[in-house]
């Protein structure tokens, strides 16, 4: 997906100044741009390998050993991505986190609300 088209889905998503956001939208948004982005990963394996109808799958061998080996990998990664991909990587990552935070800071303040009280 280009820059280009990236900006537009979040706009029609969430509108021009992302007035329309929610926890609940931002959390389907995230999931289903991941869900695409595996598509089109799955979708590349097999244009590269046109005569195979079941494209070898790269596995990494993973070295990672804890959470910050995962976010050294992930900041290396966008690095080396070209300019666009690492902006919507960088963004989508923003953008998981900010509201991450909305979530846990409305489960604080309502929770109370909702908390069993017993008999």
């Amino acid at each position: 997906m280009s820059l280009a088209e990236f900006k537009q889905r979040v706009r029609e998503t969430f509108g021009p100044q992302m007035e329309h956001a929610t926890p609940a939208n931002v959390r389907e948004f995230l999931d289903t741009i991941a869900r695409e982005r595996w598509r089109e990963e799955k979708a590349a394996r097999r244009a590269a390998h046109p005569d195979d109808p079941n494209p070898p799958v790269e596995i990494r061998r993973e070295e990672a050993l804890s959470y910050e080996d995962i976010l050294r990998r992930f900041f290396a990664d966008v690095l080396a991505a070209s300019h666009d991909e690492a902006l919507i990587q960088l963004w989508l990552l923003a953008l998981d986190l900010a509201y991450a935070g909305v979530e846990e800071q409305v489960e604080h303040e309502l929770g109370p609300l909702f908390a069993d009280r017993g008999p």
